[in-house]
């Protein structure tokens, strides 16, 4: 294929640059006698072998590490945290004797005397630390680097996201990070982020490495995201490291687990309304390992049993049948000890369907993704990634229904595929500096097609059939370094250049980040960052529904942008018991894309899609406060949130700012998890949210309709009144807060002769009678017959709801 655009000449030459030095220098700066030398090597779990992601490793002198007491930041020597392959690197350390010092959440600490330049690489394994004997730590106060790799960023691990409260006993990704201060949700119904001020078409989702585009089941009410499936959860809401790019809002970053190495075990999972089923463990022998995970609603499968189980229920009741599955699957080799490959693959699709009277009616949306990725040791100090990844989302309508003696049958697909090159190499040169750089080329494929059919074709009338399509190339290059300046100051300097081809559009994104110690307990930070985003997702209702349509951008159509300041604060609290952060952020966007008033869709035509859109600018602002506890018994957090969200489109509200759906000005959430002994765990939320804004008439108009009027005189009629609402401020109003509690339970027992469990959670537990819209009707006024006022009624989705479920292990 040739290619004529500079922009993959450009990214030969700069990764040139950047990586042949860095191979050549790694390979020659650590082995020089007399010199000092790259400790390097991988963390695993001690259970199953498979990799430990994002605990801290740092060499001390201070023998109060052995002690397992406090360890000053003076006492450190170098510090790092491990990479999606549990892979870390200390460079540049001394001769001498230390002692190496990992420890992460959930996992005893572990203190191992290391002489350099002797040992330089090491094979460590962490085990698994019981919750409820609380955790012993090393804490080491301080720790610049690890504030200022957080900054904006959250991290859950699915043990605790499995001991929280959830509907319909799903341990659901998405339900948790809603928990966290600075996302709020749209409804209780969806389960779309909405990320300090954007939109869930903002958030870059990331399932091993691979871009899932709508991640959500049922309306939103589920993610596509199976727990027991996932290792780690990050979540950006702001300062994205510069080898993220493409959205606006936040970044999911999400790992697959790879599987355990040690024998074949798995559960199946039982609820009123879904099956799942994991299985993991060697293939043949260690170095090859495989994870698989499947589930299922069984909803439509529970219909059709009481259809035949029941009288009640007609054979032909015009019920609709809906269910969705999701598959995940992970394999991992062993090449050396430099080496590994892994193959990760995801599956997921809705289906609806419905018929009633000869209509029937179809709708399916599903995602189908794999990762083709080699994780490469080149050196102690330098670790590159490589990745070739396929994307594809999908949505489809079909609708049929009788036309006299014939039947009319419509149908629509819009799709999206996606081929992405990843490359990227991880540096570590001297003590002061980490670097990492990379690039990343997509290409996408759109498809919007419509098309109308009569059967048997009528005379004259044929198929009709419109078909749009769009190919473009994205391509991503980036470049990063973090850069000790002091022992106080750490800073992380970075750049990511994009280009789209549709438009031939380039933008540079400057990505800045800096922590600063203030003492020993108290670190500030601070961040600004620039990003783009070349895909619109254009919506034309209020729930996250996966008709809507995503729409590069072209010569007339911009990508957006926009700009975000953070600026925060960390410390530990009682002897590290807790922890505690406030962080204020201010965003800016622009080019944010909705329809014109009263259009008229013709999604299907792209040239002409321009022409019902209108553009705006959006602001955010507001403050997040977390007070978190990871260790001993009870674990979890409280969080608040105090923001605003805002949008202005000359075209829109009269030109006058509007709030979204989404700006809640009050945000609080309480997450705990208790663990009482072997056999039980509890697990409750609470959450307070300010009312959503709403729309509602500001004045009203009875006219009564005219008919039969005539100049020669005939009689008129003047048939009933019908009102008319009069909008003056778009969301101008607001809906009463809302607030609930869940809680759950588990027991750990025998069933079958196998280990298990059973759980129930509840839902809403006060039954508080929560507004999900606000609905404009008439009602009669007392003592006045046949005159009607306007009321507002309010419309709950759920009230109290108990489910409970059980899980078998083997």
């Amino acid at each position: 294929m040739k290619i004529s655009n500079p922009v993959f000449v450009i990214i030969a030459v700069i990764l040139s640059i950047l990586l042949l030095p860095c191979y050549s220098l790694a390979q020659t700066s650590s082995a020089l006698p007399g010199t000092a030398s790259a400790l390097s090597g991988t963390v695993r779990e001690a259970e199953s072998n498979e990799a430990v992601i994002g605990v801290s490793v740092f060499l001390t002198r201070d023998t109060a590490a052995k002690a397992q007491g406090n360890v000053p930041a003076s006492a450190i020597v170098r510090g790092a945290r491990t990479n999606k392959v549990g892979f870390f690197s200390l460079p540049d350390v001394p001769e001498g004797s230390y002692f190496l010092v990992v420890r992460g959440v959930g996992y005893a600490t572990l203190v191992r005397r290391v002489q350099i330049p002797q040992d330089r690489s090491l094979p460590i394994t962490l085990s698994r630390q019981s919750t409820k004997l609380g955790q012993v730590t090393v804490r080491a106060t301080g720790d610049l680097r690890e504030a200022v790799q957080t900054i904006s960023r959250v991290d859950i691990q699915a043990e605790t996201i499995a001991r929280l409260p959830s509907f319909g006993g799903q341990k659901d990704v998405f339900r948790a990070l809603q928990l966290l201060p600075g996302v709020q949700t749209a409804s209780e119904l969806s389960s779309g982020l909405y990320v300090r001020g954007g939109s869930p078409d903002q958030n870059l989702t990331l399932l091993d490495g691979a871009l899932i585009y709508n991640p959500t089941h049922l309306a939103g009410f589920f993610s596509t995201f199976n727990a027991d499936a996932i290792q780690d959860i990050r979540l950006y809401k702001g300062a994205f490291p510069a080898e993220y790019g493409g959205r606006l809002s936040s970044v999911i970053d999400l790992t697959m687990r790879e599987g355990t190495a040690k024998r074949v075990k798995g559960n199946v999972t039982f609820s009123t309304i879904i099956a799942e089923a994991n299985v993991e463990g060697p293939i043949v022998s260690s170095n090859a390992t495989f994870m698989l995970s499947g589930r299922r609603m069984i909803l439509d499968w529970l219909v059709e049993a009481q259809k035949a189980l029941t009288d009640n229920i007609p054979q032909d009741a015009p019920l609709p049948l809906y269910y969705f599955y999701d598959v995940n699957a992970k394999l991992s080799y062993k090449l050396s000890d430099n080496d590994r490959i892994f193959l990760s693959l995801y599956n997921g699709r809705d289906n609806l369907g419905f018929d009633a009277s000869g209509l029937n009616l179809g709708l399916g949306w599903g995602n189908l993704s794999g990762n083709l990725r080699w994780a490469h040791v080149v050196s102690p100090s330098l670790f590159t990634n490589f990745s070739l990844i396929y994307t594809k989302y999908d949505y489809g309508t079909s609708l049929t229904a009788p036309l006299g003696r014939s039947r009319l049958r419509f149908s629509t697909v819009s799709e999206i595929e996606d081929w992405t090159a990843k490359a990227e190499a991880q540096w570590t040169p001297t003590a002061d500096h980490s670097l990492k750089a990379g690039f990343e080329l997509i290409r996408h494929a759109f498809r919007n097609t419509v098309g109308t059919r009569i059967e048997p074709a009528a005379v004259g009338i044929g198929t009709s059939e419109t078909d749009g399509r769009l190919t473009s190339l994205e391509a991503g290059l980036f470049a990063q370094d973090e850069w000790q300046v002091t022992e106080r100051l750490l800073v992380n300097l970075g750049f990511r250049a994009s280009w789209f081809q549709a438009g031939a559009r380039w933008n540079i994104e400057p990505r800045l980040s800096a922590g600063y110690a203030l003492t020993d307990d108290v670190r500030l930070t601070a961040s600004f960052s620039v990003v783009n985003q070349y895909l619109h997702l254009l919506s034309r209702n209020d729930i996250s529904l996966p008709s809507d349509i995503w729409l590069p951008a072209t010569d007339e159509i911009l990508p957006a942008r926009a700009l975000q300041y953070t600026l925060g604060a960390e410390m530990p609290l009682f002897d590290g018991e807790l922890k505690f952060s406030a962080e204020a952020y201010y965003k800016t966007m622009q080019n944010l894309y909705e329809y014109r008033d009263g259009t008229l869709l013709n999604t299907l035509n792209l040239s002409r899609l321009s022409e019902q859109l209108t553009s705006g600018v959006g602001e955010g602002y507001g403050v997040e406060l977390l007070l978190e506890r990871k260790s001993g018994a009870l674990t979890g957090w409280l969080g608040y949130t105090l923001s605003w969200a805002q949008r202005t489109f000359p075209e829109l509200n009269g030109g006058r700012a509007f709030s979204p759906r989404y700006d809640r000005r009050h945000n609080i959430a309480l997450a705990l998890s208790y663990v009482l002994d072997d056999q039980w765990e509890f697990g409750a939320t609470w959450t307070f949210v300010s009312g959503q804004p709403i729309t509602l008439p500001a004045g009203q108009a009875n006219i009564p309709d005219i008919t039969g009027t005539s100049l020669q005189g005939s009689q008129v009629s003047l048939q009933a009144p019908s009102p008319t609402y009069y909008f003056a401020e778009r969301n101008g109003s607001r809906m009463t807060p809302f607030h609930k509690l869940d809680i759950s339970a588990t027991i750990r027992t025998v069933i079958l002769f196998f280990p298990g469990e059973y759980y129930i959670s509840i839902y809403n537990v006060y039954n508080n009678m929560n507004p999900f819209a606000w609905i404009i009707s008439t009602e009669t006024v007392p003592n006045a017959p046949g005159v009607a006022k306007p009321v507002v009624q309010q419309l709950t989705i759920f009230p109290i709801l108990p489910t409970v479920g059980m899980r078998i292990r083997f």
